[in-house]
């Protein structure tokens, strides 16, 4: 029973985190080409790839910590316990997504900012 409720937690993790990521990736590279073209502006040719490249290092820094954070010792044997483990690495995983994002604003606003100083 205790097996059973573990796989199903760690199922109910992965395809949570997993969506979550791909959802948030999927807004960002829609999004963030428009902010691209922006910084990009005098060699526009480089924007498609660029925004994948972020892309791709974006899944893989993040489906990798999913699959990391999926290691856990302790075995749930309630609702609560299924409950209590699913919200602390979910909340792991979004404030991660939150964090790495940010950190990637942060940076290119950095490289616009100095983009028009220099103009």
């Amino acid at each position: 029973m205790i097996q059973t409720i573990t796989i199903t937690t760690y199922m109910v993790y992965l395809l949570v985190s997993l969506y979550i990521t791909v959802w948030v990736g999927h807004q960002i590279f829609k999004q963030g080409e428009h902010f691209l073209m922006e910084i990009f502006k005098d060699n526009t040719s480089i924007v498609k790839p660029v925004n994948r490249i972020l892309l791709t290092g974006y899944y893989l820094i993040n489906i990798g910590y999913v699959f990391v954070l999926l290691i856990h010792k302790q075995h749930p044997q309630t609702f609560t316990d299924v409950l209590e483990l699913l919200s602390s690495k979910l909340g792991i995983v979004i404030l991660s997504l939150g964090i790495i994002h940010l950190f990637n604003l942060m940076t290119f606003a950095f490289i616009y900012s100095n983009k028009l100083k220099k103009q």
